[in-house]
């Protein structure tokens, strides 16, 4: 057989096989560009499902169950405690490290107590449903699980259990490195890693800083240590810690500041009628303090 024959037949050959094969290949890319492109404007919700890009580059897809409401979830702050944590807002959640998103998806009559979806938008999978999630710090997140046991999670490039979920209530103020928690009708403090820092009180935590916590007793506040030791020997009307100083307002509607490192009176005294009024601002360490509109003194902030 000659050799333009036999170039001929492998010519032949190569035609039946590979190109259909091209054309096929060609056709599901054609496919899978025009399925990912689908959502052209990249808009976050679109026909039913949550899509999430990172710039140009869709990361994954969440299909959502209702349609009143599927979003991130809000950073929703649901206590019958006293303790001062940052309020509640209508800012929504962000996603976490380009992987994990905090969702709700619920009917508008449900919203109120939905549920809380943390989802792998990488792998599409549900990895669990939580009562409420709490933004702490540094990747931190309080959640409260469906037996309403309170934990602390890490959400990192993967999400571990830092805390486990034993608390009836947990919180941090001002996110403080230690953590408020109740627990069998006990609070008291502990660090990240669930070690005890402190006594327990049957009276609530309201505020606390590295060596002293405020607790809310039947007539007043209480100003103790971390070992339960009343710092002021008494019961007040009014303490709020007024960084770097602590506000008083004692029996006889008389406010002052007192500074805990020096264990001392620093203002003057001012009759208060109505607590709600005091406003303290710090501006180039110096704190005005008002009570309404009126200016009653300017403190230096050593």
């Amino acid at each position: 057989m000659s050799h333009q024959k036999i170039a001929f037949i492998i010519l032949l050959a190569f035609s039946i096989v590979f190109i259909p094969l091209a054309g096929v290949s060609t056709f599901f890319h054609i496919q899978t560009v025009a399925k990912q492109d689908k959502n052209k404007k990249h808009e976050f919700f679109f026909e039913g499902k949550l899509y999430f890009y990172d710039q140009e580059n869709l990361l994954g897809t969440y299909t959502c169950e209702n349609i009143d409401y599927c979003n991130y979830a809000v950073k929703r702050v649901v206590s019958n405690y006293p303790l001062l944590e940052p309020e509640s807002s209508l800012d929504k959640f962000d996603l976490i490290e380009n992987r994990y998103a905090l969702l709700m998806d619920s009917t508008m009559a449900e919203l109120n107590k939905a549920e809380i979806l943390l989802y792998d938008v990488q792998n599409k999978v549900n990895i669990d449903s939580y009562l409420e999630i709490k933004e702490y710090k540094d990747h931190l997140y309080f959640a409260k699980n469906k037996e309403s046991k309170w934990g602390l999670l890490e959400i990192k490039d993967s999400v571990t259990v830092k805390i486990p979920f034993v608390y009836d209530y947990m919180g941090s103020c001002d996110q403080e490195d230690e953590i408020a928690v109740l627990k069998d009708n006990s609070w008291y403090l502990i660090d990240q890693n669930n070690q005890k820092l402190s006594s327990e009180w049957t009276s609530a935590i309201v505020n606390y800083n590295d060596s002293a916590v405020l607790i809310q007793v039947t007539d007043g506040y209480q100003l103790l240590s971390y070992e339960g030791v009343n710092i002021l020997s008494a019961t007040y009307p009014y303490l709020r810690f007024c960084k770097p100083y602590l506000a008083v307002v004692d029996t006889n509607h008389l406010f002052y500041l007192y500074d805990l490192e020096n264990r001392k009176e620093i203002s003057g005294h001012y009759t208060i009628n109505n607590i709600e009024d005091l406003r303290f601002e710090t501006i180039n360490n110096r704190m005005f303090i008002y009570n309404g509109q009126d200016l009653l003194e300017t403190i230096a902030i050593s």
